[in-house]
């Protein structure tokens, strides 16, 4: 391709400015507590950046400049790992919070050219090595492009329902359930129903909607022929409604990422009801954004200059990658948009919000997930709370506890002696599951709590692939050893979320091992003693009656906080000792357990912790290191 013509100076916004731009965004999550969401973060920053007339004028599509230059951009602080953004929510990691101490806002803007430019590269190398362009493209879920009515009149319910849906009726009478018919049924319905010469297209999506879609898939949605609304992943089977008066075909979605994108000039939108996109890598990488060599060679061919062509990929793009079915706009859930269950477990939580965010994101993307710590972190707390707000359900959640007796008899499936017989006997893994398939617009939760105490790989058997994101469908179902259902054929749905414990103290039992690692997203809690809600939560407890003197709430705050100062000094002993480390440092769950009602009170009460809980685990620890042991226990306080 022949060298791209520079833009003009006065169009195109310097890259010094962009750097601010990412900047003040950087800023404003810090201020926030690490997230906002992406609206908040454009009105905020927006008034601080003194913007100019030129930068405020509009894009082709439709966008302020500076807001295009900052989206697109954004991508390049995503690949560096300063940022991060998924459910309309954007978040500042570590990465970027340590980078904005040591770098410039230039400098910050390089490093993520420099990321982005690997990754851009190694996305062109593919380009490079599939010549047959009729190929599906492997390196995401096949994709389909769904109509949402004249003039978009289906958008606010496929995204307010989290659907989509196709409808060939005629008043008020259905084609029928698509799942029962064949395809020249379905043609010959649809025919005798609209009354057109030749339906071939209509009866080929109804055929595609309610056979050929598979959970995981990835939709776009679209207005016209030039507009596209937003990127879902397909979260349900086909089902059929005979009381709908139209649009009675249905399947349930999450939208990943809401956002228009603009076609180019000159280049339309299929105007079918459904087609697969995948079959069409250039003009698919046109529809998510993806500057790939297919698609600019595609947008030369119909006559596009460079200018054009810069302009349009500028548009903030639609990603998605094959491991989840999910982008780096994937489904987040924050506190705001929590149900009360879920929301409540903030007043017991002393970890960062932004923590308990990044967790039922992982659950609600990733569907396995593990919290670890050691003694006292609250994971067991933690999860039961997050496995019942998450199904919004008791009777969605199935609790088991490895340990190492535990077995893939008592965990998948296996034979049992009853009486004088011997039967097949379902085990919680399959139970949960066949209870998901018969509920799939319900989330259901296994709660494993201490799964590192068994032996998972044993326990877990076949089944291990069954956890992953992308295997969530009966395409990849396994055989298990003994018959299930008519067959030997098992699968994991999409709508059960696995939730685990990980005591990483425990010196009894076995490291997790990678294949297992890999198909979980780990969450590390640690003790709560540096946090004030943590001491807040401790006075409290401690509060004397109304009824009581002054010196006694006095009393309570002296001793809630030589708890804390007493218990970070020891773990501070215990994580600089090079046989033990912060794996090893005691949680403060200990301290959560005060009654006020009982006959003990406060410093009675931490006193007995300290002698009956505390010193017991150090004895535990330090059996081979009575210099640490002696030294931990001078620190313990009188009360």
């Amino acid at each position: 391709m022949s060298e791209q013509p520079q833009t003009p100076r006065s169009r195109r916004i310097p890259e010094a400015r962009i750097a601010e731009y990412l900047r003040a965004a950087c800023v404003y999550l810090k201020e926030r507590g690490g997230s906002a969401k992406k609206a908040e973060v454009i009105n905020a920053i927006k008034p601080r950046l003194n913007l100019s007339a030129e930068e405020l004028s509009l894009s082709p599509s439709g966008y302020e400049r500076w807001h295009v230059g900052l989206a697109f951009s954004f991508i390049g602080f995503q690949k560096a790992g300063f940022l991060k953004r998924g459910g309309g929510t954007w978040r500042l990691l570590d990465a970027g919070r340590a980078a904005m101490e040591s770098m410039t806002a230039m400098e910050m803007l390089d490093a993520a050219h420099e990321k982005y430019a690997e990754w851009d590269a190694a996305r062109e190398e593919e380009d490079e090595d599939s010549q047959d362009h009729t190929e599906t493209d492997s390196a995401i879920p096949r994709v389909w492009l769904i109509g949402t009515g004249q003039n978009a009149t289906m958008w606010d319910r496929f995204r307010s329902k989290g659907e989509i849906a196709v409808g060939f009726a005629s008043n008020g009478e259905q084609v029928g359930d698509l799942s029962r018919m064949k395809p020249d049924q379905i043609y010959a319905r649809i025919k005798a129903l609209t009354g057109k010469e030749d339906p071939k297209n209509d009866s080929r999506a109804c055929w595609e909607f309610a056979h050929e879609m598979q959970v995981g898939e990835i939709v776009l949605a679209r207005s016209g022929n030039s507009k596209l609304l937003a990127a879902g992943r397909v979260s349900g089977p086909y089902r059929f409604d005979p009381n709908a008066p139209d649009y009675a075909h249905t399947r349930k979605i999450d939208w990943i990422d809401v956002h228009d994108r603009f076609m180019p000039t000159g280049v339309q939108l299929s105007v079918k009801t459904l087609t697969e996109m995948s079959r069409y890598p250039d003009y698919l990488d046109l529809m998510l954004g993806r500057r790939s060599g297919l698609a600019e060679q595609y947008l030369e061919s119909k006559g596009l200059d460079a200018l054009a062509i810069d302009t349009f990929f500028k548009q903030e793009p639609f990603i998605v990658d094959a491991a989840s079915a999910l982008t780096a706009e994937s489904a987040s859930v924050d506190s705001s948009d929590m149900p009360p269950s879920l929301r409540s477990i903030e007043a017991d939580w002393f970890g960062p919000g932004s923590n308990l965010s990044e967790i039922l994101e992982a659950l609600a993307t990733k569907r396995a997930v593990i919290l670890q710590g050691s003694p006292g972190t609250g994971k067991s707390f933690l999860a039961e709370k997050l496995a019942h707000g998450f199904a919004k359900s008791r009777d969605r959640v199935v609790r088991v506890q490895f340990h190492p007796a535990y077995s893939y008899e008592d965990f998948v499936r296996g034979i049992r002696a009853k009486g004088s017989e011997f039967v097949v006997e379902n085990g919680p893994l399959v139970r949960i599951a066949d209870a998901a398939k018969r509920s799939p617009n319900e989330q259901f939760v296994l709660f494993i709590d201490e799964i590192n105490r068994g032996n998972v790989a044993k326990i877990l058997g076949e089944a291990l692939s069954l956890i992953e994101a992308d295997k969530r469908d009966e395409r990849h179902a396994v055989d298990l050893g003994l018959e299930y259902r008519g067959s030997h054929r098992f699968w994991i749905p999409p709508n059960v979320a696995v939730l685990a414990t990980m005591n990483t103290a425990d010196r009894s039992i076995a490291l997790v091992d990678y294949a297992l690692r890999r198909r979980f997203a780990f969450f590390r809690l640690e003790p709560a003693y540096d946090r004030p809600a943590f001491l807040n939560r401790l006075m409290d407890q401690f509060a004397p009656s109304a009824d009581e003197a002054g010196s006694a709430s006095d009393q309570s705050r002296v001793i809630a906080r030589r708890i804390v100062d007493a218990m970070q000094e020891i773990n501070a002993a215990i994580t600089a000792e090079r046989s033990f480390g912060r794996e090893f440092a005691i949680g403060h769950s200990f301290f959560c357990k005060f009654d006020s009602q009982q006959r003990l009170g406060p410093a009675q009460w931490a006193s007995r912790v300290f002698s009956q809980e505390i010193c017991p685990l150090i004895d535990e620890y330090c059996v081979e290191h009575p210099k640490l042991r002696d030294k931990l226990f001078s620190l313990i306080p009188s009360f």
